[in-house]
């Protein structure tokens, strides 16, 4: 299952909580906006097994296209071990492969 459902799910029941909390308290929970706001930041950049999912292709794949240089990435962390592709680049990577009927 994606991280997109889980989070869709986790979503759900903390809405359930809250709801439940604001009806029995008879008051409105502080706690709710900053959750929403803090649950809805949307990622710039992912890992390549996210990327993959997101296109549809296997991780394998997408290592792939990073190490040929087909897919833009950006290393960070220590020593630049952990790979993340700029959602940019992949919407960008997707734009630049569209193949249209000719």
């Amino acid at each position: 299952m994606s991280s997109e459902y889980h989070q869709d799910l986790w979503d759900t029941l903390v809405t359930i909580v809250l709801g439940e909390f604001e009806r029995i308290s008879g008051r409105a929970s502080q706690t709710s906006e900053v959750f929403f706001m803090s649950s809805r930041v949307e990622k710039l950049m992912l890992r390549p097994s996210e990327a993959a999912e997101a296109i549809g292709l296997g991780r394998s794949t997408v290592y792939a296209m990073i190490a040929s240089g087909d897919l833009p990435s950006v290393r960070v962390g220590a020593g630049g071990r952990a790979v993340r592709i700029p959602v940019d680049a992949l919407r960008a990577w997707i734009a630049a492969n569209l193949q249209t009927k000719s």
